[in-house]
C-alpha cells in the first residue's frame, strides 16, 4: 500500500510541479510580450524627440535667416535714408 500511496503522491507533485511550470511558463510569455511593447512605445518617444529636435533646429536656422535678413533691411534702409538726404540738399540748393 505504501508503495500505491507514495506513487499517487509523486503523480500529484508532479502534476503540481506541471501546472507551476505551465503558470510561469504563461507569465514569460507576457513579460516577453510586455517588454516588446516597452520596446515599441520606446521607439515611438525616440522617433516623436528626434522630429521635435529636427523643428527646434529649423526655427533656429530660420529665426537666424530673419535677424540676417533684418540686418540686411537696416542697412538698406540707413543708405536709402542717406541718398534721400543727399537728394534733399540737392533740391535745396536749387530753391
Amino acid at each position: 500500500m505504501k508503495r500505491g500511496a507514495n506513487s499517487g503522491i509523486l503523480q500529484e507533485g508532479s502534476g503540481l510541479s506541471r501546472k507551476i511550470l505551465d503558470a510561469f511558463a504563461v507569465q514569460v510569455e507576457e513579460v516577453k510580450g510586455n517588454k516588446a511593447d516597452i520596446k515599441e512605445g520606446m521607439g515611438g518617444i525616440t522617433t516623436a524627440f528626434e522630429e521635435s529636435v529636427r523643428g527646434i533646429i529649423m526655427a533656429a536656422d530660420a529665426a537666424s535667416e530673419l535677424v540676417d535678413n533684418l540686418a540686411s533691411i537696416q542697412a538698406e534702409m540707413t543708405d536709402n535714408h542717406r541718398i534721400v538726404n543727399e537728394q534733399r540738399q540737392e533740391v535745396n540748393k536749387f530753391r
